[in-house]
């Protein structure tokens, strides 16, 4: 992590962001990207509702500027249930930084949501991560 950046937990006004990115991801995705899109945000956005307060959120940002995001990771315990970047900050490490301060060397057990990120599937195969859509703690 650069000298520009830091970690931080979110708070209330970072959860807009938080659920405008992970709707628009996993609606690209398996299986949701079959559905109708606008069926799918409205229903999985009540999804999100009720999960995001049980979930710990980390967000990388400018150290000096913390309202600028890069990207954040959503967990729980031994569980990744979401992890995003920005595009123009993706390969520059960020998810390794909050991979890393989220689970501080315990090993990830399961993941919650599907990617098709090249580096995302090779993560979760590499490390037997385990696949579960509904475990939350």
């Amino acid at each position: 992590m650069s000298e520009e950046t830091a970690i931080r937990k979110h708070t209330d006004d970072d959860i807009p962001f938080i659920k405008s990115t992970w709707l628009a991801h996993q609606s690209y995705n398996e299986p949701y990207k079959h559905m109708n899109e606008f069926e799918f945000k409205s229903a999985y956005s009540k999804t999100l509702d009720f999960i995001l307060p049980h979930l710990d959120i980390a967000i990388i940002c400018n150290k000096e500027h913390p309202d600028q995001i890069y990207g954040y990771i959503a967990y729980f315990n031994d569980i990744l249930n979401f992890i995003y970047v920005k595009g123009i900050y993706r390969n520059m490490g960020f998810s390794k930084v909050l991979i890393s301060f989220a689970f501080n060397g315990k090993q990830i057990k399961y993941y919650t949501h599907l990617s098709d990120n090249k580096h995302f599937k090779a993560m979760v195969s590499d490390k037997n991560i385990k696949y579960n859509k509904f475990k939350f703690n």
